[in-house]
């Protein structure tokens, strides 16, 4: 959680695989893309909040509505109100 009381996406990113997030990924593209899809449960391309929800759960993590919200729109840099592989990754 951030000073706000959130959990912002890059940290809940952080939590499934802390070692996305450092400078230069240890992580392959096909790597990135199976992460990608344990979220993208409906495999459309886009994770959507219920899916976040339901992955984060899964991990342990129940986040609130307003987090996930919050979440999805740091990482939604196209502004469609999803996370694609490009924004994920």
């Amino acid at each position: 959680m951030n000073n706000n009381g959130f959990v912002e996406f890059s940290k809940s990113v952080t939590l499934v695989s802390p070692e996305i997030l450092t400078t230069k990924s240890p992580y392959t593209e096909e790597q990135l893309r199976q992460l990608f899809r344990m979220f993208d449960r409906d495999g459309n391309g886009y994770i959507t909040t219920a899916e976040l929800a339901h992955s984060m759960a899964k991990l342990g993590h129940a986040l609130t509505a307003t987090e996930l919200t919050r979440m999805i729109k740091e990482a939604d840099t196209n502004g469609d109100g999803w996370i694609n592989f490009q924004e994920f990754s």
